[in-house]
Order: C-alpha cells, then structure tokens, then sequence
C-alpha cells in the first residue's frame, strides 16, 4: 500500500491515476470507475421545478446508495490498495455531506468490508468525526456504527474511545444502542480502552431505571472484554450473580438477566482460560443454592459446557459432590446435571483421580436410587479404571455386574452413556469375565423379540468387536426389523470360528442377487471369513447372471479369485502345509493378484499391489540359497509405500477405519524390507493396534506375529519370521469395494480473460467459491510462468495463499504484473485443509494463458483458456 496521504477523493484519484490508468485499463479498474460515477453527485437543478428537482435527487442518492452497496463485493474481488483508498476516501466525504440515509447505508456497508490494513485510516477517521460536533442524533448514531464496524483497526485511539464512552449516556435511543453496540466491538481490541469503560458499564448496570433490554445489551459489553481488563470483568459479573436479594437490577428483574450474566461468564472464560476455575465456582455457588429453579438450571447447563472446553476448580468440583452426597438417595432433578458434569471431568486426561474421588463414587452408586444416576456413576467408574490411575476400591467385573443389574430396566438400552462405559470398560487390561451374564441378557431379549431389539444388537456390536464373545445362540433372524438385519449378519460373522463358518455354509440357503447379499460379501472380507466370502462370491457371481452389467458381473469374479486365495492362504497355515505346497500357493496367488491389479479401482489396486510385493518378497527370499540381503527390492517398496500414502492424501472421503487399514499394510510391509535386507531384530517395532478399528481378534494376531516375528530374527532364522508375518491377513477396507463419495469445491476464477494487456499494467484475479462439509479452509497455489527470456524459456514460480473464509465462502486473490512482453502461463492448484487440520493432497483447478503485448504495437483481443 501507498504511504502518501491524500486529503480528499480528487487528489487520492489522480495519485493512483499513474499506476493505474493505462490505454487498456484493467477490469478492476473499470468496475471501480462505474462505481465512482454513482458515488458522484452529478446533476444540475438549474431551471428545473420543484417536483423535479425532487425527482432528479431522489434518483441520485438511489444511485449513489447502490454505489456504496457494491463496494464490499467489488474491493473484496479487486483488493488493490490505491483503488481502496480512493474509494475509502470517496465514501468518507460523502459520509461528512450526504444525509442520514447514507450514513446509516455506509455503516452497514463497512461491517462488511474487511480490510487487513485499512487504507488512510488518519484520513477516513480525521473527515467522518466532524460528524460528531453536528447537534443531529442520527448521524452521530450512524457515525458510531460506522467505528464499530472499523474496530479492529483502532486499537488504541482515545478519541474514539472518548465518544463512545459520551454516548453511552446519550439521551437518544438510537445513539445509545450504537453506542453499546461499538463498545461491544472495540473492547476487544483496545485494552486501554476496556479497562476504563468497564466501572462506567457497572455503573449503568446499577440504575435502578435501566431497561432489561439495555441490561443484557451492557452485559454483552464485558463480555467481550479484553484480556488486560478480564479480571475486571470477571468481577463485575460474578458481583451481580450475587447480588441476588438486594436492591440491584438483577434482583428486580428476574432470573433472565442473571442467566444472561451466567452465559457472558462462560464466553469470558472460554476466551480466557486462566478464568475457567473462578467462573467455576461462581457457577457451582449460583446452581446449587440459587432460589431460583431456572437460574439453578441454567447455570449447571453452562457449568456443563464449561467443562467439556476447560478444567474446573477442585473447590467447585468437591462442592458437586458433596451435593451428590447429601441428596443422592432423593430424586432431585439437579442430580443428573452434576452427574454429567463429574462424568466429563473424569474423562478428561489429565485430571488427577483420586483414591477419595474413586470411593466417594463407588458409594454413590450404592447410595444412588434413579436409575440415569446409576448409569452415569458407571460411566465415570469405567473412565477411572481406563485412565490406571487411583487405586479404586472396585474393578471391571464390579463395574460389569453393576452394569447387569442396572439391564433389568429396559429403559437403559437406549442409553449412550451405558455403551460408552462398556466401551471404555473394554479397552481395559485383564480379563472380562464379567461381561459374559450382560451378553446372555442381551441375547435372550433380541431372541424374545421385545421392543429394545435393536438397542440390544448395537450393544452387542460394541461388545463383539471388542473382545471373544459366542454368538451362537442369537436366533432372531427372521424376526428382525431390516435395519437391524445388517448388525445381526455382522455380529454372527464376528463371533464365527472356521468350524462353524463351514457350517454356516452348508445351512445358508441359496439367494438371488441382492445389494443386501453383495454387503454381506463385504462383511465377510472385514472379518476375514474367506471361506464364507468365496461361497457368497460364487453364488452371487451365479445368480447376477444376465442381471448386472458386464462391470460388475467382472468384480464379483474378482472377489472370487480374491477370497480364494485369501482362503487357501488362511488353510495352509492352519494345515501346517510343507514348504512346497506352501509356495505353491503364494505363487498361485501372486499371480491371480497381479492379473487383478490392473483391472480394479484405484484404491483396490494399491492394496492388491501391496498384497502382491509381500508374497513376491517372501517367494524370492524363500528360494533364494545365497543367503544375501534383497536390496534389489527396496525401490519396490518405496513405491508401493508412496502410492499408499497418495491415496490416503488424495482421497479425502476414505474412512477412518480404512485409513488405518492401509496404514497398518505399510507397516507390515516396511517389517518386510527390515527381514529381506537382514536388518536386526531391535529395529522392528510392534505397532499400536486401535481394538475399536481391528477388533480383539486381528489385535490378538498381529501382536502375536509381530511378537513370533522378532524371536525367529532374533535366532537370525529370518524365512520362519517371513511365514510369521504372512499370517496377519488383515480384513479388506470398505474403501476397497466403494468408491468414496465427496462432495467436491465449486469454486470459480474471474474475470474472464478475453483480451491482450500491455507491458506495465497488472491484472487481479479472484479465486472464490463454497467449502465442502468437513473442510474448514482451503489453500490456494498459484504458479506463474513468465514468458522467453534470452532464448530460455521461463520457469514456473509457485505462490501459497490461505484463502479468506467467511462462513463456508472462500475468496483468494492474485495479481499478475505484465513486466515483460510475451505469453504468461498462470496454472491455479489448491489444498483443502479439514476439520482435524489434515492439509490433503494437491488438485489442479485450472490454467490459464495471457498475452502480454507493446502498448504501441496492441492487436486484436485473444485469449486461451485451458481447463
């Protein structure tokens, strides 16, 4: 940006004249010029009647009111700081000589201007405050707004924060409101400012005449304050929390008015955590011993909201409990509130548990008579034994057998809190005995066909996936809800040893082609039941016959061949075949997966790649007699690990479970590269195994492997280890068979090129557009190709923005400076950043072609564009 000043609209329009103004001028340049033209007031009333003459100025401010409205699209488009700055200037003076309907439409113009350095702010501010000296409340009201709406660059101006303080007390509504509204505004920013007009604040909040509307207004005011005067504030709204039976506002108007002090505590505290513990205990105060039910209620809601965003004060947490204490045997609707309040504290990780917070709550739930209470005590034992800390008086199976007695209320399957603390109970060391008597509970209500079925079969999911369970006796089937029927299929998989999988394929009655039977497959390959999956396959592939097209007719024959393989593999290990047969049936399989690899998906394609180099590294380490390290192989490795981590950075609608899937065969596979080069045993490192996303089972194997894996190599018999990690047939990912579906960036670049510019003059593009769900920003690339210079040609130079985001609106811009005759190459790519901060792969959006000509020499318009 300029550091010239200008005075007024005229001199800031013929300073950027000779930057700007150019035989062909630019589209930014032109847009601004139309504007411009509506902002004048060009017009003659000369000789022309009354009527007329109100006729022609009413035209006018319309047409100047539609100036002003365009400017937010027009300098966010065309961020150029000269034309900006003439325009700031332009808006300034009409601000200072229009009338009221300007003002108030400039106002509500500047909330939406955003500027990172406002241009000539001195200027702006020195015009449009000699509006404040005018005896007209309108236009002070409109020129306070207009400062709120600038706030962010006025850190620091005791001016501006002197009127605003004055205009608190202003008579005028109007004036008074705009007041309050910029004061909100501007303490955020300016600290000096915050810590003087907090004592005025209070002292307006104390007038026993003060409007309830203008009170939850004032309040709103502190906050939003600053963190150099937040201990102020803080104090200010917790006195008048307390200020319940006294002659304060707060005690004559109800409890709507505290409620609304209580939520302003709250926001403080979230954007000052250091507050969070005071905040705390002023909550924990007003929600126990408040006499007002609504009060009570809300505050122990904020308190709740509170302690999912910071930690709470010990004081305010032994105040909880020992309300629990005294009441937990009655039914007190505020129980349920401290007890969620206490059950998210005690999952937080780094709270410190207690050996008296474990026994207090071991005697609550013996105490406890609802039974909600009870459920969320059992949640927050559960969080106690799965963070190991405390030595707790109770242990899983107690938990367990609490959870059982709490299952005679059907009421309870329904119940988040009662999976999750089962979840968290399983995630524990040691036996799960204890969980065998709530399984048999579960199985014989979804066989008895009540109500809670489907509640019953998400529960046993949990419970399944987690830890060995026998399902054999689940017999509901033809009984159940469809949607239930997808979770029943899955649980009996789950459960299945390779005894009753052959027998399930005997009772299986034959089906015609169905989505419903293809998810099934599906299933199969997830839980790794191979010989099931190939029945399936075969009988799909069968019955799909003339039914399907020929692309899918090819994919069930591809499954097939896959479970087949999968299958012979899984026997063999099992058989304990010889070393023959054994490679016989790699090479088999290597071969019928390579012919596959070029025939599926992308996805499917890297993981049968990946399938194939581990079976063709441990075929040539197996029959090679040299006994030398396979370095060879090396480049095949890094490779398929590269496409591995392309597909996971390029394909953003992969699930979670299917990105630790692909993650866990790099793993394996890099353990492989480790073996065939010989490397020592003490590089190998058995990875974290997530039971929520590979089931007890797989982490029981790969722990397994990985343990018989290192002691082969550490007797430096490295073809056992190979078999070793042969065994872990991981389950295939979800990603495999379903392409993910994301919702892709409809994002535009303007202006549209459609002529020649000449050597000298810049042009700014505006790359703008929406954000898919689950994208919080976007970066954007722009690489610029300059063109020939000296005979070389130019090479492409990269440039990163952050876009803007307002909302799920995107904007970024770019300018091109035309210094050199000749073609310029602009080429737009970007990155999409997600809600866990994942920056995803790069994806080109469009590239450009622009000439650049002698401004004496200029031909005919020409353009190409590529895309």
């Amino acid at each position: 940006m300029s550091g010239v000043m200008y005075g007024s609209y005229e001199n800031a329009r013929m300073a950027s004249a000779s930057t700007l103004e150019t035989p062909e001028e630019s589209e930014a340049v032109k847009e601004f010029r139309l504007v411009e033209n509506l902002l004048r007031e060009s017009y003659s009333l000369d000789g022309k009647t009354l009527l007329e003459q109100e006729d022609i100025v009413t035209e006018a401010t319309a047409e100047q009111l539609e100036g002003i409205a365009r400017l937010p699209i027009l300098i966010e488009k065309y961020p150029h700081p000269n034309l900006a700055e003439q325009c700031m200037v332009a808006i300034a003076n009409i601000f200072l000589k229009s009338k009221d309907v300007q003002r108030q439409c400039i106002a509500s113009t500047m909330r939406r201007i955003k500027f990172r350095e406002f241009p000539s702010l001195d200027i702006f501010l020195s015009i449009i405050m000699n509006v404040q000296h005018q005896n007209d409340f309108r236009a002070r009201a409109a020129l306070i707004n207009t400062i709120g709406a600038i706030a962010e660059h006025l850190g620091g101006n005791r001016t501006v924060g002197h009127l605003i303080r004055r205009s608190l007390d202003s008579q005028d509504e109007g004036e008074r409101d705009a007041a309050i509204w910029s004061a909100q505004q501007l303490i955020k920013y300016d600290s000096e400012f915050a810590s003087s007009t907090i004592g005025h604040i209070v002292d307006m909040l104390n007038d026993p005449s003060l409007p309830s509307d203008s009170f939850r207004k004032l309040v709103k005011i502190l906050g939003a304050s600053h963190a150099a005067a937040s201990d102020h504030a803080i104090n200010c709204l917790t006195r008048q929390l307390k200020n319940v039976n006294t002659s304060s506002v707060i005690g004559g108007i109800g409890c709507e008015l505290a409620s609304e002090c209580a939520l302003q505590l709250v926001k403080l505290s979230v954007r000052i955590p250091h507050l969070a513990e005071i905040t705390s205990e002023f909550l924990t105060q007003s929600g126990l011993n408040d006499p007002r039910p609504k009060l009570r209620k809300k505050c122990l809601l904020l308190l709740e909201r509170l302690a999912s965003r910071e930690a709470l004060s010990t004081k305010a947490t032994d105040q909880l409990l020992e309300f629990l204490d005294e009441n937990i045997e009655s039914n007190k609707w505020e129980l349920e509130y401290l007890v969620k309040v206490i059950e998210i504290v005690s999952a937080k990780e780094n709270i410190e548990i207690t050996d008296e917070f474990c026994t207090k709550i071991y005697e609550l739930f013996l105490r406890a008579q609802c039974f909600t209470i009870k459920i969320h005590l059992c949640n927050i034992m559960s969080s106690i034994l799965l963070s190991n800390s405390g030595n707790a008086i109770f242990n899983v199976d107690d938990v367990f057998s609490f959870i059982h007695e709490l299952t005679e209320n059907e009421g309870i399957f329904g119940n988040p809190a009662i999976t999750t603390a089962i979840a968290k109970l399983l995630q524990t060391d040691g036996d799960k005995d204890g969980i065998v008597p709530i399984v048999e509970d579960l199985i014989d209500r979804i066989n008895g066909n009540g109500k809670h079925q489907f509640s019953c079969l998400k529960l046993l999911r949990v419970i399944g996936w987690r830890t060995p369970v026998n399902f054999s006796d689940l017999s509901a089937q033809n009984h159940l809800p469809e949607a239930a029927k997808v979770i029943y299929n899955n649980l009996i998989l789950m459960g299945l040893t390779p005894e009753q999988e052959k027998c399930l394929i005997r009772e299986y009655p034959s089906q015609n082609y169905s989505f419903d039977l293809y998810r099934l497959i599906r299933s199969c390959f997830r839980y790794r039941r191979f010989f099931f999956a190939n029945h399936l396959s075969k009988m799909i592939l069968e019955k799909s016959r003339g039914k399907v097209r020929i692309m899918y007719k090819a994919h069930f024959g591809h499954l097939v061949k896959i479970s087949e393989f999968e299958m012979n593999l899984f026997n063999s290990f099992r058989t304990c075949a010889d070393m023959d047969n054994f490679l016989e049936i790699l090479e088999e399989g290597m071969a019928k997966l390579t012919k596959l690899v070029i025939q599926v998906r992308p996805a499917a394609k890297v993981w049968l790649e990946a399938r194939c180099l581990l079976l063709q590294a441990a075929v040539c380490f197996i029959q090679d007699t040299s006994d030398a390290p396979m370095s060879y192989l090396d480049s095949d490795f890094e490779e398929c690990s590269s496409d591995i981590l392309g597909l996971l950075g390029s394909e953003r609608g992969i699930d979670k479970s299917s990105r630790r899937s692909y993650e866990m065969m790099q793993k394996i596979l890099d353990v492989m590269r480790k073996i065939v080069n010989h490397e020592a045993e003490n590089l190998i490192v058995t990875p974290e195994i997530e039971v929520d996303i590979f089931g007890h089972e797989l982490k029981k194997q790969i722990q397994d492997s990985f343990a018989e894996c290192k002691s082969h190599l550490k007797e430096k018999r490295r073809i056992p280890a190979i078999i070793s990690l042969l065994r872990i047939q991981l389950g295939y990912p979800k990603v495999f068979f379903i392409s993910p579906k994301v919702e892709e960036v409809k994002m535009e670049l303007t202006p549209i090129v459609e002529k020649q510019y000449s050597k000298g003059t810049s042009l700014v593009f505006t790359c703008d557009g929406a954000l898919p769900a689950g994208v919080k920003n976007i970066k954007i690339i722009y690489s610029l190709k300059p063109p020939f210079n000296d005979g070389k040609p130019g090479e492409y130079k990269s440039f990163e923005e952050d876009a803007v985001v307002r909302r799920n609106f995107f904007t970024s811009n770019f300018a091109v400076n035309f210094q050199e005759i000749g073609v310029y190459k602009l080429k737009v790519e970007y990155h999409l950043i997600d809600d866990d901060n994942i920056q995803w792969a790069k994806k080109f959006f469009k590239e450009i072609v622009l000439n650049s000509q002698d401004p004496l020499r200029a031909q005919k318009p020409a353009a190409q564009t590529s895309q």
